[in-house]
């Protein structure tokens, strides 16, 4: 089944988030390819069940702050 719930991937990414800050200054220095990579791992923190569309929404507003 499919996770589409905003709380729990908000959680996910903010994990990831904090992991992988190297990752986030890449974004923010104009990596594209950095948001593939966080997603990447957005997906592996929730084996795969995350709604990529949701995902990628919460992704793109945290990565804007």
């Amino acid at each position: 089944a499919q996770v589409s719930d905003i709380t729990e991937l908000e959680t996910a990414v903010a994990t990831v988030l904090a992991q992988n800050e190297q990752s986030v200054a890449d974004y923010r220095a104009g990596k594209e390819n950095a948001l593939k990579f966080l997603m990447g791992q957005v997906m592996k923190e929730t084996k795969g069940k995350a709604n990529p569309k949701v995902v990628s929404e919460i992704l793109m507003k945290r990565l804007a702050d």
